[in-house]
């Protein structure tokens, strides 16, 4: 049969009902069947373009049609009357664009017709005319073409490439995508920028990168300097393909961090060094460094902006790989400033992800969106390599010939086209969420527990700082002495690394969460009780650095922790958390209001000798779920013979591992506790660590590896490596020391009250910082970072060093250094000058803005001139 007309029965009445719903083999058959009516062969003998009407009313006239019917939707046929007759060609329950046309052809008796050139271009320009039909319906709009000279147009150009006529049929092709362009930019004329990530992991360096390499087109490679000096390794071919292609200008390269790990339990100076080692890895691979960040997983953080610009990224691809969701900054083009005031210009959409046949369904809705809310309208693709769909494909071929929804570019070129059009987005610390603890696969082995991880981390991170507090005071006592390794001058990242689900904040409810349910007495009453004749035994009570400890005689937990003669700041006790699971059928109920925790009794407790000879108090007892015992527990507190902080050394050993309350939970519903409780009439605001710094938080859940200030109370927790932390009400606060399918664990950690600078505390609970003395004092709201020394002639002149604001105020600084100074500047990362600072009698002052992070260059020496410059 020789078709006069060519219709695709879709699952729709209109425009406006249109499936974009529709997922999986669904969406792929829908699609499949549309780009496949567009083959040039069909339109050459149908003499027209496919048109669509509804599967559930297929048109009476049917003469002479060759129907489409998208495999997924065969079913619906039934009651239609819709068959293949003499009149009608039906093809039906094909799968896969190659097989529909092959049906199809064979149904029109042109079967054996040879391989036509540009076949998959008119694939594209049926997606491009869905697509357009669609955006112009989400637009307000309508699709503002002359449909005759299209068809025209379409006909000719098939007609051309059945005769063998490519360079006829790719012009007469052309007008076709310059036709359905224009139409757009008639109701919508701005600029769309399109953006072809393409990720790559250790799992993805195979021959499929090959072939994207080998691609047309602009795309961008996203990859950790961890997984490019994998490549040179496994493929040095492919190695060498990119330093071409890049070379070339023909792809773009984004990086990141050395790899995926979480950002927020990072110092500053490891995200300094990590970001400086990704970049030297791109390299040494490919002769050029990347100066776009971009990360496949591991979060965000909002000290992100000045630490960029400082070791050279121009732009940010402000989005996560992996599902994780940032703060929202409401612009798919913005100017991300950090609370410092740095910035960096960012590409802020969310990715769209090109495997999906979902997607180009939803695609006339997701461009919509974007240009509803942005000026510089930028719509991102995502995939790995060689996973890419068909329709993707299919998308990148309509760019190739016209503007219909955008042009592919880098993200180099987008930022230089777009400058100053950036919207300004600035968030708090506090907005970005830490990615949770990953649940433990098995009880076995330390490497798969959340908290021993955390833990060694934690320690490793203050180690290097403990190193760079020794390298800066070897510098500070060589200088004005002749030195023999002035060429072994550190990298300049070694001036500030001196070593080579989001939770939404939820109010008080107004009861309380203690999770004693049932059980007698909440353990608060029990904290805050008026202590019997027991309680006042002198032998539960320790006193020293002004600090007042009491023991509670039944729990032997903390009782009170006070100022001598003062009010009650903080109360503590031990307990396993589950979670009771969800009822089938029942409402869905917070995790926390169906928390349960056990009772801790003490069997003994008794005054001890603890470090040093210092008097402890140790209590050694159960952990109880009613009348079932779970575990055992011992827990000793000292006060320290320098400082006014308690210090809490616990063990626990459970019986059986700690269950999960359903597959894939949270590692944060069930785990065992070190649970604080403070006054639920006083103004306690939380302040985690993020960086060392001190960030405001109102989160359910996060981490903070160094401390948690109570501000308000004066107390400070010094986590010492606890990382995982949760708000279990409004006044009581868990730690976490053992993550479920664990049996045992043994932490030390620390209560500070009154301290000025907890985070450097908390670091020295983890590594021994070394002496201060002859270091460079510093305002309490600041940390001295790193050290490298500045070293002329053989002669040390002076050092490099960061200075980082961690409070979160701001403001006014004086460096004192134990060295005659007389000549200080405020300098990059990478040690150039930026401006002078005032010295006055060898000190050094310096205005530090929110969470500010300075290197300063201080001399003892004014620099020559050469040296200046």
């Amino acid at each position: 049969m020789r078709p006069a007309r060519i219709s695709v029965l879709l699952p729709c009445h209109s425009p406006e009902d249109f499936p974009s719903w529709l997922e999986g083999d669904e969406a792929r058959d829908l699609l499949d069947a549309w780009t496949a009516a567009w083959h040039p062969s069909l339109i050459a003998l149908a003499g027209g373009i496919p048109a669509w009407e509804s599967l559930e009313r297929p048109p009476d006239d049917r003469e002479a049609t060759l129907f489409f019917v998208p495999a997924s939707f065969d079913d619906r046929l039934a009651g239609t009357g819709l068959e293949a007759t003499a009149e009608a060609v039906v093809v039906r329950n094909a799968h896969g664009r190659a097989a529909i046309v092959e049906a199809a052809r064979a149904a029109c008796d042109h079967d054996d017709a040879p391989a036509i050139p540009l076949a998959d271009d008119f694939h594209a320009l049926g997606l491009a005319w869905l697509l357009s039909e669609l955006l112009s319906r989400r637009m307000r709009s309508s699709l503002a073409i002359d449909q005759e000279t299209f068809r025209e147009a379409a006909v000719a150009a098939a007609r051309a490439a059945v005769a063998g006529d490519e360079p006829t049929a790719r012009a007469r092709l052309g007008e076709c995508f310059e036709t359905l362009a224009s139409s757009r930019k008639r109701y919508y004329p701005v600029d769309i920028w399109l953006l072809d990530v393409v990720l790559l992991a250790g799992s993805t360096l195979g021959d499929e990168l090959g072939r994207e390499l080998s691609r047309e087109g602009s795309l961008t490679i996203v990859a950790s300097g961890e997984v490019v000096e994998r490549l040179t390794t496994a493929r040095p071919d492919l190695a060498e393909t990119l330093r071409g292609r890049l070379a070339a200008g023909a792809l773009a390269a984004a990086t990141g961090l050395w790899d995926d790990s979480p950002i927020h339990r990072m110092t500053p100076e490891a995200i300094l060094a990590s970001l400086e080692r990704s970049r030297d890895a791109w390299h040494r691979a490919t002769g050029t460094a990347p100066t776009t960040f971009a990360r496949r997983s591991g979060g965000f953080s909002a000290i992100l902006p000045q630490v960029l610009g400082a070791v050279g990224f121009d732009g940010c691809l402000y989005r996560l790989f992996d599902g994780s969701r940032l703060p929202d900054p409401g612009s798919s083009r913005i100017r991300w400033e950090g609370p410092s005031g740095a910035a960096i210009e960012a590409v802020s959409c969310e990715p769209l992800d090109a495997r999906s046949p979902q997607t180009a369904l939803m695609l006339a809705e997701s461009i919509g969106q974007v240009l509803d809310h942005s000026h510089s309208a930028t719509v991102l693709f995502a995939h790995y390599p060689g996973t890419a769909d068909t329709w993707f494909d299919d998308f990148r071929r309509i760019a190739s010939h016209a503007d219909v929804f955008g042009r592919f570019v880098s993200p180099e070129h987008l930022f230089r086209e777009t400058a100053g059009a950036g919207v300004r987005a600035d968030f708090e610390p506090d907005a970005f969420a830490d990615p949770p603890p990953r649940a433990a696969p098995d009880a076995g082995g330390a490497a798969d527990d959340p908290v021993a991880r955390a833990l060694e981390d934690a320690r490793a991170s203050a180690r290097a700082i403990a190193e760079a507090t020794a390298h800066r005071l070897a510098c500070i006592a060589a200088i004005g002495v002749s030195s023999s390794t002035a060429e072994g001058e550190p990298s300049p990242a070694a001036v500030s690394a001196g070593t080579t689900r989001e939770a939404v904040p939820r109010p008080d409810r107004g009861h309380d969460r203690s999770g004693n349910r049932g059980r007698g007495a909440g353990w608060l009453g029990g904290f805050f009780a008026p202590a019997r004749s027991r309680d006042r035994d002198a032998s539960l009570l320790l006193e020293a650095e002004g600090v007042s400890l009491k023991v509670h005689p039944q729990t032997g937990g903390i009782l009170s922790l006070r100022r001598p003669g003062g009010p009650n700041r903080l109360s503590q006790q031990l307990a396993v958390r589950s979670t009771r699971p969800l009822e089938t059928g029942a409402r869905w109920e917070d995790p926390l209001d169906r928390a349960d925790y056990t009772e801790m009794i003490a069997d003994a407790v008794e005054r001890a000798s603890g470090p040093d000879g210092r008097p402890s108090i140790e209590s050694r007892g159960r952990l109880v779920d009613g009348d079932r015992p779970l575990g055992t527990f011992r827990q000793s507190v000292w006060i320290d013979a320098a400082r006014p902080i308690v210090m809490v050394d616990v063990r626990i050993d459970l019986e059986r591992p700690i269950p999960t309350p359903r597959e894939n939970a949270s590692p944060l519903e069930a785990y065992a506790a070190s649970r604080f409780a403070w006054n639920e009439n006083e103004d306690i605001e939380l302040f985690r660590s993020l960086h060392t710094q001190s960030a405001a938080t109102e989160r359910t859940h996060f981490s903070a590896d160094h401390f948690i200030e109570l501000r308000g109370s004066g107390c400070a927790i010094l986590t010492a490596g606890l990382a995982w932390h949760v708000r279990s009400s409004p006044h009581m606060l868990d730690t976490v020391l053992l993550a479920a399918g664990r049996t045992s664990a043994q932490h030390r950690f620390g209560i500070g009250l009154g301290l000025e600078s907890p985070w450097e505390s908390g670091l020295a609970l983890l590594a021994d910082p070394g002496p201060t003395i002859g270091d460079i004092a510093v305002a309490p709201s600041a940390r001295i970072t790193g050290g490298t020394p500045i070293v002329e002639g053989g002669r040390t002149v002076g050092i490099r060093v960061g200075v980082l604001e961690s409070r979160g105020s701001g403001g006014r600084a004086r460096l004192c250094p134990p060295i005659g100074i007389v000549e200080a500047w405020r300098i990059d990362a990478r040690g150039r000058r930026e401006r002078p600072l005032a010295v006055e009698n060898g000190e050094v002052t310096l205005e530090l803005a929110r969470y500010e992070w300075a290197m300063i260059e201080l001399r003892t020496d004014a620099a020559s001139p050469e040296a200046a410059s």
